[in-house]
């Protein structure tokens, strides 16, 4: 920790980077790694003259807007306090780790930050354009306010988490709202006008009932169980549109190689559309032209992200 009696004033900046504190005696000294924030010297116009305590406000500050980062991406659900000592922070930092491909140690680190940061920027850009306004509306999706915000974060996970084209994120989309229209709680319509709902909270999640569950409609009792397993080492519902974030990553990492790599080596949304059908979704009646139609609206709208 800084002696604040010996350091006495610093000059500081700050943005998203490396906690770093110069003093005018040219000594380097650091924050501890819990208040890791954004403070280093440079030589902009922007540099501050500020005390060590006044440092610190600073860093609580700055780790306050990573927090509502992580609650607007339905990570962080404690109170917005700048802490990532919590375990609500923890727990929040570890689940976003785990669905952006991270070291997950529950830790703020650089590098977590940084992937932290872009995810917000392209998923506030996304979720709040007029573009996803305008394919969410009835006259072409009809997507409630839920299923918007999750084709906002499956758009942005597959984009930056998994480091798709649009092409490429446009055609597995095609497939999700062909399967759930984004929904995380869509269970497979049955037989006699079960589960016939958009959101369906009357269903209880069975790993062994062959009904299809989430935005991939998972149906598989081994691939069930990866959704289950998942949530409870999230400690989150099933539901959770984040958990099956990370399923989908199981699979394409881990559990079905083979079939998304598939679909991830063709170019056009109109191709991977159809490789998604036959290798991942593999139903008895294949309606590609639906699907290509649903990528291709996908695309169109969100094409710029």
């Amino acid at each position: 920790m800084v002696d604040i009696e010996k350091i006495g004033k610093i000059n500081i900046s700050y943005e998203m980077g490396k906690t770093e504190i110069k003093n005018d005696l040219n000594r380097n000294d650091s924050l501890s790694e819990e208040n890791t924030g954004v403070l280093y010297e440079n030589n902009f116009n922007k540099d501050t003259l500020c005390s060590i305590q006044e440092a610190k406000v600073k860093v609580a500050v700055n780790n306050q807007q990573l927090q509502n980062f992580l609650s607007g991406l339905g990570f962080y659900k404690g109170a917005i306090n700048g802490d990532f000592s919590s375990d609500a922070s923890k727990k929040a930092i570890s689940n976003f780790q785990k669905v952006y491909g991270l070291n997950v140690d529950g830790k703020m680190t650089d590098k977590t930050r940084k992937k932290l940061q872009e995810v917000h920027n392209m998923y506030s850009r996304v979720s709040t354009g007029k573009e996803l306004t305008a394919l969410a509306s009835n006259s072409n999706l009809g997507l409630d306010y839920i299923e918007k915000q999750n084709l906002a974060k499956i758009w942005t996970f597959l984009r930056v988490g998994m480091g798709f084209t649009k092409n490429q994120a446009a055609g597995i989309c095609g497939n999700f709202y062909n399967e759930s229209k984004f929904s995380s709680d869509n269970a497979q319509e049955q037989k006699g006008g079960k589960y016939k709902n958009d959101h369906d909270s009357g269903y209880t999640f069975s790993t062994d009932d062959k009904v299809g569950y989430g935005i991939e409609q998972w149906t598989v009792p081994d691939v069930k169980k990866t959704l289950k397993n998942t949530a409870k080492e999230m400690g989150v519902n099933v539901s959770d549109i984040n958990a099956q974030l990370v399923t989908v990553r199981k699979e394409i990492e881990k559990t079905r190689i083979n079939d998304w790599k598939a679909v991830i080596s063709k170019t056009t949304y109109n191709e991977v559309s159809d490789a998604f059908l036959d290798n991942v979704e593999k139903p008895k009646q294949k309606n590609y032209a639906q699907r290509r139609a649903y990528s291709k609206k996908i695309y169109d709208a969100l094409k710029n992200f």
